[in-house]
């Protein structure tokens, strides 16, 4: 297709089309969007049973850093042993589209009863408040998985009285046999703690994300807008006077 010089106009000022959730076909969006995590999940997931075990261990009783632990866990209890507790993390998987759901529901009630207009601001506030709700599931999925890691050699891994409550109850479940170990480990803690124990350490996770997802959304519109400006004034300025140059030339060697 021939090009024009409409084409070329570098110095107008074209209106940026960014996707709104509404322009998805989430019919797509959300299988892919599964398909995605499902993959990496599972090429990181070792590294968190090793991070587990390394930052639960007493002193260095077990390993001595990551390299070690790795061969130490494939050596003596296999390469599956990596993957203990993976499958009471993948509720985990729908963290995403949850947060996705949640982001874009209160960004559009922030904006249109709060009177708000910066979008840095509506987006950091809508990206707090997602945060805390994926917390309802990351934070009782770690814990289930976090005992199923060390559940192999729990003495050198315990670090509470509630702790050792909870795998001495998994050890002498009468159930035990009829359960798998993640049915079992969430029988114990439930029986053991109550339904709180499946929220310890949600005041901290929530402490953590969400002023790292407020800073992430302050920082890409302020980004956005250094980009923008960067294109009106010194990108489209260069290029109109490229093609001012270009033209120029042209027209001299035209005249010759």
């Amino acid at each position: 297709m021939a090009s024009t010089d409409a084409d070329h106009d570098f110095g107008e000022n074209r209106q940026l089309h960014i996707i709104e959730w509404e322009h998805l076909d989430l019919y797509k969006f959300y299988p892919l969007a599964m398909a995605s995590s499902w993959s990496i999940r599972c090429l990181l997931y070792p590294m968190s049973v090793v991070k587990s075990r390394l930052q639960l261990q007493k002193q260095n009783t077990v390993y001595r850093g990551m390299r070690h632990a790795f061969i130490h866990i494939l050596r003596n209890e296999g390469f599956t042993a990596l993957y203990r507790g993976f499958w009471m993390t993948l509720p985990q998987l729908s963290a995403s589209f949850l947060y996705s759901g949640a982001y874009e529901k209160i960004r559009d009630l922030l904006q249109a009863h709060a009177g708000l207009s910066s979008a840095a601001i509506l987006s950091a506030l809508a990206g707090a408040a997602a945060s805390a709700t994926t917390q309802l599931i990351f934070v009782p999925t770690d814990i289930i998985a976090q005992h199923m890691m060390v559940h192999n050699n729990p003495d050198s891994f315990i670090g509470s009285m509630r702790n050792a409550a909870v795998i001495n109850f998994v050890k002498e479940d009468p159930l035990g046999k009829r359960l798998t170990l993640g049915l079992r480990v969430t029988r114990a803690v439930y029986c053991v703690d109550g339904f709180k124990g499946f929220y310890r350490g949600f005041l901290s996770s929530i402490m953590l994300y969400i002023p790292s997802s407020m800073v992430f959304w302050v920082t890409y519109y302020n980004v956005l807008d250094l980009f923008k400006a960067l294109r009106r004034h010194v990108i489209y300025p260069a290029l109109t006077t490229l093609s001012e140059d270009g033209q120029l030339s042209q027209g001299t060697c035209d005249f010759h």
